[in-house]
């Protein structure tokens, strides 16, 4: 039987720490355009889909998904575990990587990996969160199951904002597969985007790469590590 995969980009604008950070410019580009077009280097055949909210502030976000002739659904905006539920519903999902819409650097080898897993063993959930070497590689791949299973669980409003939060809370209850990764380059470099000094970085790394997004963490942290002003 073939499944329908897809690569769940989400992504909102009234991020506490940086607002409107995902329609901010880096070289060029939004934040968002750079993590769609990262995730589409993933070899897995899967659908890219935008997962925003149904505020007004994020109509922008629907329409540069529009322009950009890719696949959006639009959900509440804290429960962030109904928002997944419905978008996997609206468009037939039956695994998805779960990818934030600051990830700009995400590791897409690892996604594929992870499809890989989660099909041919049947896990819950496939990931790297424990062994990720820098904060904006986590990956994450779940099942429509693994999802409905959360829904009719007890969650606070805490675990229906953090997707995966109460999986790991529970972990003796799934089925999870822990990827192994490479060694880090450096354990401090930050391949995210929180605030406005992880912005400034990033858009100097991505200009030292000049925006040879495709590649590996290894090179991409040993620029992000020349352009951090706060690496060691």
């Amino acid at each position: 039987m073939i499944l329908n995969k897809a690569i769940i980009i989400f992504s909102r604008m009234n991020s506490s720490r940086l607002p409107g950070k995902a329609l901010m410019k880096l070289a060029g580009k939004t934040l968002l355009e750079h993590v769609i077009t990262r995730a589409k280097l993933c070899q897995t055949q899967a659908r890219i889909i935008v997962a925003t909210s149904n505020e007004t502030s994020d109509d922008l976000l629907a329409q540069l998904c529009k322009n950009l002739n890719v696949d959006y659904f639009r959900g509440p905006l804290n429960n962030l575990v109904l928002r997944t539920h419905q978008t996997m519903e609206h468009f037939k999902i039956d695994s998805m990587a779960r990818v934030c819409g600051d990830r700009i650097f995400l590791d897409y080898k690892s996604i594929d990996c992870a499809f890989h897993f989660i099909d041919r063993y049947k896990y819950d959930v496939v990931t790297n969160k424990n062994l990720s070497p820098n904060p904006g590689l986590t990956t994450e791949v779940l099942t429509k199951s693994t999802i409905e299973k959360l829904l009719q669980s007890s969650l606070s409003k805490e675990e229906q904002e953090h997707l995966t939060q109460f999986i790991y809370k529970k972990k003796e209850n799934w089925k999870i597969k822990n990827l192994e990764t490479i060694p880090n380059v450096r354990p401090n470099i930050r391949l995210v985007i929180d605030d406005e000094q992880d912005f400034f970085n990033t858009e100097k790394t991505i200009k030292s790469l000049q925006q040879k997004l495709g590649e590996n963490y290894h090179q991409i942290a040993t620029y992000a590590d020349i352009s951090s002003s706060y690496a060691e």
